[in-house]
């Protein structure tokens, strides 16, 4: 057993710091709360105690327990283990902490992946021994990856270098077409819903109309705590037209920085990155972002939105430093988009003509095949009533529009839907009534 010198005890702990001295506190059960000298003489009339127990041979008193003088015995090892490792750094030797960093695999450097479609290289040259932000341990429970063959994915995205753990499916934008790998944009092998970053951006939000995107687009992983780069260029004409055109009615120009998960739906809109902190050249900016898990959501927000990069943006090199660490390791896809504003009427125009090729007679079928089928077998006996009031403005309704997939015969103001889910702040673009996701190119006017 340990043994200690009570006469020069006290002296030794005030040499230690406070959470030194907590952790003695911890290991004897006494209580951590007070000023260090409360703590140091806390420690003390406990050791101080222990030790006439054992002196004064009391049998039966609870010193003697075999419980108590076990506990004791290991509060005093780790007491003096504290006391040790403080003189040794008075002394000035170092305490050598055994090496626990992985064992990386070689570096790869010549495999760069080709520029494509709608992707760029990431901006920022990521270290050699780090892959997507996540190290390749040289580990028996967790073997190395193997790198999948260029011909068995084709011309398809990949942003892992090949590295997919043998894995060779690939999704297809349903718009664009492009082809990525799945494993690496984290997604599912059937998604025939799935869009592209580069797609996405064009459909989110119809009141923001996409004239140009600056450079490629980046895709980037938060999965670790780390700072990230981009950059775009601008001339000194376009940063003045830009500046010019600001406002907020139809027809002003913003300079966006946008960002989307990749493996999430279409109907989750814009996505930052959990704990995301943003500067442009240097300046800290401020964005509109959901709280983070487990945090009070004071703002209430629950529409992430777009950074408008006007105010901060300069002619020539611009820097934008992105720090992040989402917590689910997703992809991100980040674009620089110039877009311009759309006015309501506009997009009721918009919609309007895309509904051109819905007749009369055909919403007529529609709503008499919602009864039942035609079999004489069965008698179907059915009462369905329609309002002609807006769910969203409880008035009447002007342009009853809903849209392609919904199932229901329920309609909903056309104006009123879209000037709702222009400043919405969380449900943006879904049907009031069945909840699903509507975007723009799929609303319809129902002419019955």
């Amino acid at each position: 057993m340990d043994t200690v010198n009570i006469d020069t005890l006290k002296g030794k702990l005030q040499g230690l710091r406070i959470p030194e001295l907590k952790i003695i506190i911890k290991a004897m059960n006494l209580s951590s709360s007070g000023r260090k000298q409360e703590l140091v003489d806390r420690i003390y009339d406990k050791v101080a105690a222990y030790q006439t127990g054992l002196a004064q041979h009391a049998s039966q008193s609870e010193t003697h327990a075999t419980f108590y003088k076990q506990q004791m015995a290991k509060a005093i090892a780790v007491m003096n283990e504290q006391l040790g490792f403080r003189a040794s750094e008075a002394r000035g030797h170092v305490h050598h902490v055994p090496d626990r960093s992985p064992v990386y695999k070689t570096p790869i450097h010549a495999l760069n992946p080709v520029a494509r479609h709608g992707w760029s290289n990431v901006p920022l040259q990521m270290p050699p021994n780090l892959l997507n932000g996540g190290a390749i341990f040289n580990n028996e429970m967790h073997p190395p990856p193997v790198p999948v063959a260029a011909s068995s994915i084709g011309s398809a995205r990949c942003v892992c270098h090949g590295h997919g753990y043998l894995s060779t499916a690939t999704t297809k934008c349903k718009s664009c077409a492009l082809v990525v790998h799945d494993k690496c944009h984290n997604l599912t092998p059937d998604n025939g819903d799935w869009c592209c970053e580069t797609c996405r951006s064009k459909s989110f939000d119809p009141f923001f109309k996409v004239l140009d995107t600056l450079g490629q687009p980046s895709c980037l992983r938060f999965n670790i705590p780390r700072s990230q780069t981009l950059t775009y260029d601008l001339t000194p004409m376009d940063l003045e037209a830009l500046r010019h055109n600001q406002g907020t009615v139809a027809g002003a120009t913003e300079l966006q920085l946008r960002c989307f998960a990749l493996s999430h739906t279409l109907a989750e809109g814009h996505e930052w990155p959990t704990m995301t902190q943003i500067s442009v050249n240097g300046c800290p900016v401020q964005i509109v972002q959901r709280a983070n898990p487990g945090q009070t959501n004071v703002s209430k927000v629950l529409r992430e939105l777009p950074l408008n990069l006007v105010l901060h943006s300069r002619p020539g090199r611009n820097v934008i430093d992105i720090r992040g660490s989402d917590q689910y390791g997703l992809m991100f896809g980040l674009l620089v988009q110039r877009v311009v504003r759309e006015s309501l009427d506009s997009l009721v125009e918009t919609v309007i003509q895309n509904s051109t090729n819905i007749t009369y007679e055909d919403a007529k079928q529609t709503v008499i095949q919602s009864f039942g089928n035609d079999d004489d077998d069965d008698i179907v006996a059915m009462c369905t009533m329609l309002s002609v009031r807006c769910p969203l403005s409880l008035g009447v309704i002007q342009l009853p529009a809903r849209g392609l997939r919904c199932q229901h015969l329920q309609c909903f103001d056309l104006k009123t839907f879209l000037m709702f889910n222009k400043s919405a702040r969380s449900r943006a673009w879904k049907c009031i009534v069945c909840h699903k996701f509507i975007p723009l190119n799929e609303l319809r006017i129902d002419p019955f």
